[in-house]
C-alpha cells in the first residue's frame, strides 16, 4: 500500500511541466509585476510625464530613471519570452502559433528597453505589437468557444479601437496601458490552465 501512495505521489502528472517550463508560472507573474512596478515608478519620478502628449517609452529617454524603465522592459520581455515558451510546450497543439507570435513580442520588449530611441526603437516597437497582434488572433480564432477566445477577442478589439485615441492625444500611454492590461489578463488565464487543477480554459484535445 505503501508504495502504492509514493507511486502515485512522485508520479508526473498529465500535462504537467518538468524541468525549465516548469519556471513558466512564476515568469508569466514577473513578466506582470516587472512592467507594472517600472512603469509606475518611473511616471511617480517624472513629473514632467503626461498621459495624453507622451508614450510609455518617453519614460526610457528622459530623465534620471529612464534606466530603470530599459531595465524593466528587457527583464518583461526575457520573462515574456520564458512564459511563452512554456505556454507553447504546455498547451495543445492549436494553441501553438499564438505562443510563438506571443515570444516574437517578448524578443521586440527586450528591444525595446536596449534601444530607448531611433530607428531600432521603431523596428522593436513595431515587432512587439505586430507579434502580439497576430498572437491574440490566432488564439482567439483557434479557441472559439472557450472562455480564452472571449478575452483574446476583446483584448485585440480594444487594442484596435484605443488607437482611436491618437486622433484626439498625442501621446500612445493611455493605449499602450490598456494592451498590457489585456495581456496581464491572458497571462493570469494561461496560468490558471497551466496550474494542477486548472478550470479548462482551454481544451487539451484540439479540434481540427
Amino acid at each position: 500500500m505503501s508504495r502504492v501512495i509514493v507511486k502515485v505521489f512522485f508520479m508526473k502528472k498529465k500535462n504537467e511541466l518538468s524541468g525549465l517550463e516548469s519556471l513558466a508560472v512564476p515568469c508569466g507573474v514577473g513578466a506582470i509585476v516587472a512592467f507594472a512596478t517600472s512603469v509606475s515608478y518611473c511616471i511617480w519620478m517624472s513629473p514632467w510625464f503626461v498621459w495624453t502628449d507622451h508614450a510609455l517609452s518617453h519614460l526610457g529617454q528622459f530623465g534620471d530613471c529612464a534606466w530603470v524603465f530599459q531595465m524593466g522592459m528587457m527583464v518583461t520581455g526575457a520573462l515574456t519570452l520564458a512564459f511563452s515558451y512554456g505556454v507553447y510546450v504546455y498547451l495543445p497543439s492549436y494553441v501553438k502559433p499564438a505562443a510563438g507570435g506571443f515570444m516574437v513580442a517578448g524578443a521586440g520588449l527586450i528591444g525595446v528597453g536596449l534601444f530607448p530611441d531611433g530607428v531600432l526603437h521603431l523596428a522593436s516597437v513595431a515587432l512587439m505589437l505586430g507579434a502580439l497582434a497576430v498572437g491574440l488572433f490566432v488564439l482567439g480564432s483557434k479557441t472559439q468557444g472557450k472562455r480564452m477566445s472571449n478575452v483574446a477577442s476583446v483584448v485585440l478589439c480594444i487594442g484596435m479601437a484605443s488607437l482611436f485615441a491618437l486622433h484626439f492625444f498625442e501621446g500612445v500611454a493611455i493605449t499602450e496601458t490598456i494592451v498590457f492590461l489585456g495581456v496581464a489578463v491572458l497571462i493570469v488565464l494561461f496560468t490558471v490552465d497551466m496550474m494542477p487543477g486548472h478550470r479548462g480554459f482551454l481544451e487539451k484535445k484540439a479540434r481540427i
